[in-house]
Formats: structure tokens, sequence, C-alpha cells
């Protein structure tokens, strides 16, 4: 029986010398300071995304504290500043797909004029195609609400073009 304790394991080519990097590999060496400094404003920036998220109205209560519930507890579970700034780049990924994806959704209204008999109907008409819309999105879902925070930046963001009286 053999010496557990003094067996070797047979090494196929050079041994690596520790205080030599390979030269494929460069080192970049960078202040404390300045990469947590960068650490910050990636944090900033993910956090401005996830206000402007709620601002749109893309993600909600729930699901958007869910959202940054999870990356905060993830980035404080990472002890490795490099590992952080990966994980907040790909929630900031993540943010950005969010709001692709509802820009995609959202129906492209250029040239399409809408006749109306009131301003007021005009509006009750984009309401209704905002729900519309939202439906076709999540299919399963049963209610839809629209505050009227959200009501004023959908109806800033496509005003009655045109309204004529009767």
């Amino acid at each position: 029986m053999t010496d557990v304790v003094n067996t070797r394991i047979k090494a196929f080519g050079k041994s690596p010398k520790a205080d030599i990097a390979p030269p494929d590999d460069p080192i970049l060496e960078i202040p404390l300071s300045e990469f947590q400094g960068l650490l910050e404003e990636m944090v900033l920036t993910h956090n401005q995304l996830a206000e402007m998220i709620r601002d749109a109205g893309i993600l909600r209560g729930r699901e958007l504290s869910r959202v940054v519930t999870r990356a905060s507890d993830n980035l404080k579970a990472t002890r490795s500043p490099t590992e952080k700034l990966q994980l907040l780049n790909a929630y900031i990924r993540q943010l950005l797909t969010k709001i692709r994806e509802t820009l995609k959704s959202r129906p492209q209204e250029v040239g399409k004029v809408l006749q109306v008999v009131t301003k007021i109907m005009a509006r009750a008409v984009q309401i209704v195609e905002y729900v519309k819309t939202k439906a076709q999105e999540d299919p399963k879902r049963k209610e839809i609400a629209l505050d009227s925070q959200q009501a004023r930046i959908l109806f800033l963001k496509f005003p009655v073009l045109s309204s004529r009286a009767f």
C-alpha cells in the first residue's frame, strides 16, 4: 500500500512560478478609491433606471421591489469588487431589456390622425388603447390599473393630434 501523505501529483510541463504573471494576462493596477467610485456610479445608474421604469409604469409596486431587492441582496452577498461590477452590469442590462420590451409592445401610431368630438373623448380612446396593449402583453392578467400619474405620462407621450367639434 502506498503512503498517501507523501504521494505527489506528477505535473506535465513546467510548474508555474507564483510571483510571475503569465505573459498573456497583463495586470492593470487601479487605486481602490477609483474602483469604488466606479461601483458607486454604476449603482446610481441602476437606481436611475429603476426610477425611470417606475415613473413610466413599466414595473410597479411589488414587481419592481422584487427586482431591486434581488439585485441589492446579491450585490451585498458578493465579496469580490469585480464580481459586483459584473453583477451590476447584468442588472442594468435586465432593466434596459424591460424598457426595450415595453417600447416594442406599445403601438406605433405615427401618421394616424384620430378625430373626436372632445378632448375628453380623445383621452378616453388613449386609455382604452393603453389597456388593450397591456392586456395583449400579459393575457393571464385579470386587472389592469392606471393611476393618475401614469395617465398624465400617457397623455404627454401621445398628445391629442386632432380634435374637431361637430
